[in-house]
C-alpha cells in the first residue's frame, strides 16, 4: 500500500467533517466548503516519502495549493496528473512541459529560506536533504522526497505516491494505466532481437551504463545484451575502451552525447578501428534523447517508444 492512515489520521478527518458542519452552521459557507473538501479527499493523509533505504512518511494536512517542485521528473508528473495550476514554482532545470513556472531554484543544493518565499505548502524533491526538509517542517511546509528510480516499478510508484499526496489519485491510477499499457504495446509488437548486442555511449569518453541502472533496465526490457556487462568495469556508468568496444562489436549503438558533444555515426567512423563495426556498417548507430533519458516520469514512455522504433529496423547479424 503505497499511503497509510492511521486512526490519529482517521479521527482528524472526523473531525474537520464535523467543523465542515459547525462552520456552516455558524454562517462560514467558504470555510465550511473547504475543509469539506479537503475531507472527502482523504486529507490529512501520510504519503510515503524517500527510497528503498530511507523510507518513511509525511503527512499532508490538507489538499496542497501551493507546490513547489524542485525534481524535473515530478513537475512532469504534477502537469500529467492534473495539478498544474497548483504548483506555483519549479527548480531550473524543470524546463518540460511548456509554461512551468522555472525559477532560479536548485535541486541539487535547495535553500529552504528561497523555497519558502512561494509560500508552498507541500514541497517536493529528488535529492534529500534533511537539513532543508527540517526547516520546511518547522515553518509547517511538508516535503516529499521522490529519489531517482531504479525500476519501472519506482516510477509507477512516484506518481502514485503525487496522486495521493495532491488529491488526484485517480488521474495519476489512469496515467499509470495508460502508460503501462504503452510500453506492453511496444514490447509485444517489437521485433525478438535475443542476442543483439548493443553499446550505449553517455559521453565521448566512452562512459556507459551497465544494466543495473534505470537507464540499462529500459534496453534491457527488449531483450538485447548491454556489452558494459562484461567489460570487467566496476560501477554502474564504467568507462570502457576502444579496444573493447572493437573486439565486442555491437551490432547497434545508441548515442546519448549527440546534443551535448555533436558525436555522430559520421564521426564514430572517423574513430580508429570502428569503421568496420556493424553498427556502422548497417547504420545502426541511434540518436538518444538525453533529456527523456536523465528523467523517470511520464515520459518515459516515449524514450521506450524510441528504443522500439530504432530496434524495428535492427537487422539480425
Amino acid at each position: 500500500m503505497l499511503h497509510s492512515i492511521s486512526t490519529r489520521s482517521v479521527s482528524a478527518i472526523i473531525g474537520l467533517i464535523v467543523l465542515s458542519v459547525m462552520l456552516a452552521a455558524c454562517g462560514s459557507p467558504s470555510d465550511a466548503a473547504s475543509a469539506s473538501a479537503s475531507a472527502a479527499r482523504g486529507f490529512p493523509i501520510a504519503v510515503m516519502t524517500g527510497g528503498s533505504d530511507s523510507v518513511t512518511t509525511v503527512t499532508i494536512e490538507s489538499r496542497p495549493t501551493r507546490i513547489v517542485s524542485l525534481s524535473p521528473s515530478a513537475t512532469e508528473t504534477l502537469f500529467a496528473i492534473g495539478a498544474e495550476d497548483e504548483v506555483v514554482a519549479v527548480d531550473s532545470q524543470s524546463d518540460y512541459p511548456d509554461g512551468v513556472p522555472i525559477t532560479g531554484l536548485s535541486g541539487a543544493q535547495p535553500d529552504a529560506q528561497a523555497i519558502a518565499s512561494y509560500r508552498p505548502d507541500l514541497v517536493v524533491m529528488a535529492q534529500e536533504d534533511s537539513e532543508v526538509i527540517a526547516e520546511l517542517a518547522h515553518e509547517g511546509v511538508p516535503t516529499l522526497v521522490l529519489p531517482p528510480a531504479e525500476e519501472l516499478s519506482d516510477v509507477y510508484d512516484q506518481i502514485e505516491r503525487l496522486g495521493w499526496a495532491t488529491g488526484r489519485h485517480r488521474s495519476a491510477s489512469g496515467l499509470i494505466s495508460t502508460m503501462k499499457s504503452a510500453i506492453t504495446s511496444y514490447l509485444e509488437t517489437s521485433p525478438d532481437l535475443d542476442g543483439t548486442s548493443y553499446f550505449l555511449e553517455l559521453d565521448p569518453d566512452l562512459t556507459t551504463t551497465s544494466t543495473q541502472t534505470f537507464l540499462g533496465r529500459l534496453y534491457g526490457l527488449f531483450g538485447i545484451t548491454n556489452i558494459a556487462d562484461d567489460s570487467g568495469q566496476p560501477g554502474d556508468r564504467p568507462q570502457l575502451s576502444d579496444e573493447y568496444i572493437i573486439e565486442t562489436d555491437p551490432d547497434v549503438i545508441f548515442l546519448a552525447d549527440a546534443g551535448c558533444c555533436d558525436v555522430t555515426a559520421g564521426k564514430l567512423a572517423e574513430r580508429p578501428g570502428w569503421e568496420g563495426l556493424q553498427a556502422i556498417q548497417k547504420n545502426q548507430v541511434f540518436t538518444a534523447d538525453t533529456d527523456i533519458a536523465n528523467r523517470w516520469g511520464p515520459r518515459v514512455v516515449d524514450y521506450v517508444g524510441m528504443i522500439s522504433g530504432y530496434l524495428a529496423t535492427v537487422e539480425d547479424r
